[in-house]
């Protein structure tokens, strides 16, 4: 504790604390203008991905709401996709439960072996994962396009209820 005391009141610590000081806000006026470069590169970039993405959703809702042909295959990938997730997660349970029954019966296994089944059991879980996202999102585009397909109707109907 002395020793930190000691060097504490000498002023050789205490000129290279401020110098150190300014050097530090020195470099940091410097870095900020960089970072401030690159964080507006990156939010633009962002913001571009964003505006996109949303456009296509748009244009997907857009397309359900107008053609029944578009609804119709839109219909037939969300069932697509639910029966993918229900297969990849049947496939990752179907090796597992082997896996166990054969680890129960005594039969000798690899270590690697093992490991590889558990990652595909894994990988299939997780594609499975991704399938029902998919399901989700196409079952999204559809309720909110048949709302969309409603209300237009319903202003249709109003508007010639008024002529």
């Amino acid at each position: 504790m002395n020793e930190i005391i000691t060097e504490l009141s000498k002023p050789v610590w205490w000129v290279s604390v401020v110098v150190a000081g300014i050097l530090i806000n020195l470099l940091s006026a410097y870095i900020k203008s960089k970072l401030d470069t690159i964080a507006a590169r990156t939010f633009s970039w962002w913001r571009d991905k964003s505006q996109a993405s949303k456009a296509a959703w748009e244009t997907r809702i857009e397309g359900i709401s107008e053609n029944d042909r578009i609804r119709d295959i839109e219909l037939a990938r969300e069932i697509r996709f639910r029966l993918q997730s229900i297969n990849f997660l049947l496939m990752a349970i179907f090796l597992l439960v082997l896996l166990s029954f054969v680890m129960a019966s005594g039969v000798f296994l690899p270590k690697l072996f093992q490991l590889a089944v558990f990652g595909s059991s894994s990988i299939l879980s997780f594609a499975s994962f991704l399938a029902l996202q998919n399901a989700a999102n196409t079952a999204n585009a559809l309720c909110i396009a048949d709302i969309k397909s409603q209300s237009s109707v319903k202003q249709t109907v109003e508007g010639a209820a008024n002529r």
